[in-house]
């Protein structure tokens, strides 16, 4: 008798798990169908807060409609002091027309800039396979950027991956433009932060396997892989624990790339890499608003360190972003290359930050804080997109502030 009570009361809350489950589903893609993705954000993050929302729905309702936000853009453009990238990588997929498989390892090793297998290869595929055109390589690209980014933050926060994004876009909006324009960059550095996050908190050894295959998407995850292996020795060896003696590695490292930046010059150009080394001729002087960030960063970390701890995941993020940023003022006529760095390190040093909040913060804190990340952001993405100085003024049929650009007006009405 006991033991048919206790299967029916089993049956009874996995029914109402179910139902929530449907519900919470449906919000989420009725939020996706009929508002602007950024905005559908903002109430998802706040039910998140007291629900547990599924992720499936929620991981492919939003990739999707993110990606057709992104593709419905004005492509060939120009802002504040950015060009569009897209067009470059337009000229890449098509360049591998007719080329047979092995030719992308063989050209890969006789001229390695722009040409890491890994970024070609499902590309490769796409065109000789399928013979797809330019607009579904631009689509496939941009749903590919946002399966991998938001799987990833699922990957780290299960209960809280919605307002993760919501600050990756919100605290952090130079996200935006890599997402519209840094499609190589974009998909090697979210390859390197899951893969971090893999090995150093769940301590999968398929997370060094990630990070390493990185660099075969984009070679400036070279960067951080020598970041990350200095951190990694440091952590194995017990010199890093959870004090602030890692601010001293983290500054000691720094100096390392300053006293040796002339090297690795020359071993960009022994890899053909003319891009990045015409950033690196770039001769614009030291920014004063590099320094008020840097002061800015090192207060508020160190104040977070001694206030909550740091896992080793967070560690690693303040030694990328001590590096970048102290560099940048180091090295100002190099200001271009750690300007592209920072496209990652910024979202990066946000991510930091909400991770920090939401494993210390009680509860009822949580909402203020997502009301804080959304509006101050909303406020600086409308600035920016009106004085014209943000790609993000060129999305969605150059409607981007559109409430109500879902999915169903994206597909139905334009």
């Amino acid at each position: 008798m006991l033991t048919s009570e206790y299967s029916n009361i089993i049956y009874k809350e996995r029914k109402d798990y179910m139902t929530e489950q449907l519900m919470l589903s449906i919000i989420i893609l009725f939020s996706f169908s009929f508002l602007n993705p950024f905005l559908a954000l903002f109430p998802l993050s706040l039910f998140a807060i007291y629900f547990p929302l599924p992720k499936f729905p929620f991981f492919i309702t939003a990739s999707i409609s993110f990606a057709i936000f992104f593709y419905h853009r004005k492509y060939d453009v120009a802002w504040a002091e950015s060009t569009d990238d897209v067009p470059t990588y337009v000229l890449f997929y098509f360049s591998n027309k007719s080329l047979a498989f092995k030719d992308l390892f063989i050209r890969f090793i006789s001229m390695p800039g722009n040409n890491e297998p890994l970024w070609h290869f499902p590309f490769w595929v796409l065109l000789n396979v399928f013979n797809a055109s330019e607009n579904t390589f631009i689509f496939i690209h941009y749903l590919l950027i946002f399966l991998l980014l938001i799987g990833t933050l699922i990957t780290m926060s299960p209960k809280y991956f919605i307002i993760l994004l919501l600050g990756y876009f919100f605290l952090t909006p130079v996200s935006i433009d890599s997402i519209f324009h840094i499609w190589r960059q974009q998909l090697a550095s979210t390859l390197f932060l899951l893969g971090s996050y893999v090995y150093l908190i769940k301590h999968k050894k398929q997370g060094l396997i990630l990070i390493y295959i990185s660099v075969f998407v984009h070679l400036v995850c070279l960067y951080f892989l020598g970041i990350f292996l200095f951190f990694n020795f440091l952590r194995k060896r017990n010199m890093i624990k959870k004090n602030t003696i890692f601010f001293i590695y983290a500054l000691l490292i720094s100096l390392s790339f300053f006293l040796l930046f002339n090297v690795a010059l020359n071993f960009l150009a022994s890899l053909n890499l003319d891009r990045v080394l015409m950033y690196g001729e770039d001769s614009s002087g030291f920014d004063i608003r590099l320094l008020i960030v840097l002061s800015i960063f090192i207060v508020s970390v160190a104040f977070m360190h001694i206030r909550y701890g740091n896992d080793f995941f967070n560690m690693l993020i303040v030694f990328i972003s001590f590096v970048t940023i102290i560099n940048s003022f180091l090295l100002p006529f190099a200001s271009s290359i750690f300007g592209r760095l920072a496209y990652f390190t910024i979202p990066l040093i946000g991510i930091y930050f909400l991770r920090s909040f939401l494993k210390n913060l009680s509860q009822k804190w949580i909402p203020l804080l997502v009301l804080l990340i959304f509006f101050s952001g909303l406020m600086r993405i409308i600035v920016i997109i009106n004085n014209g100085r943000a790609s993000a003024q060129f999305l969605s049929f150059e409607h981007p502030l559109d409430p109500f650009m879902g999915l169903v007006k994206m597909i139905f009405f334009l």
